[in-house]
């Protein structure tokens, strides 16, 4: 039996229930043209999240969207911190969120704990929240972090997203490099978003990074087509 669910973006994603009439009957989902037995699904009230395939492969369906019930943004303000030096001349405009609160002890225990993938998806959703938030889009796409390319576009695909979240903690001038070293990653990755999507006109880059003081922190570039 197959039946499908459908995420708050409006993206569906197909399930399978296989029976012989013998074995135990398995929750299937698909990867590439076959579907993969499903070994866990958890739902936390935004998220229903599926481990599938033998590699334990993660698929994240939103049933909610993201929200500031779940990060707690502070106030948006300019920026022309140090860390914009290395990216001189590729952004039209810079701000930064100076607290972002994390509300629920899951998410909480994401950042502690998790692994590539959990940071990925804390990145994307803190994105998801600011453009919202504070940047007023309106139909934002998540993307799987694993998938490449844009992180987050709004359904039009005249705006795109490249986000990431740093959690290391490193030495202050280890830690400026990172910082550096992220922004020119994601203000060069909307480059080729620009050769890629053609109705594209806006992009961001938002590096979310946990500070020296151990608060959540943003800087929000503006980018445009080079």
């Amino acid at each position: 039996m197959q039946f499908s669910m459908t995420d708050f973006m409006g993206n569906t994603e197909e399930f399978r229930i296989r029976h012989d009439a013998f074995d135990t009957p398995t929750l299937q989902f698909p990867m590439g043209d076959k579907f993969k037995s499903i070994f866990l699904v958890s739902y936390d009230g935004y998220r229903l999240s599926v481990i599938y395939g033998p590699e334990k492969s993660v698929a994240t369906i939103y049933i909610h969207p993201p929200s500031e019930a779940m990060y707690r943004l502070g106030e948006a303000h300019a920026y022309s911190g140090p860390y914009l030096g290395v990216v001189s001349g590729r952004y039209s405009a810079a701000y930064a969120i100076d607290d972002i609160e994390f509300v629920r002890n899951l998410e909480k225990t994401m950042l502690k704990n998790g692994n590539t993938y959990d940071t990925g998806r804390l990145g994307a959703e803190i994105a998801y929240v600011v453009g919202t938030s504070k940047l007023g889009l309106k139909d934002l796409i998540l993307v799987e972090p694993s998938k490449g390319g844009r992180d987050l576009y709004t359904r039009d695909g005249t705006v795109a997203i490249q986000a990431r979240f740093l959690i290391q903690r490193l030495p202050a001038d280890q830690f400026k490099t990172a910082i550096q070293n992220a922004l020119v990653d994601l203000t060069g990755k909307l480059q080729q978003d620009y050769e890629n999507q053609d109705k594209m006109v806006r992009g961001y880059a938002i590096l979310s990074y946990v500070d020296t003081d151990g608060t959540v922190k943003s800087i929000i570039l503006e980018v445009p087509k080079q």
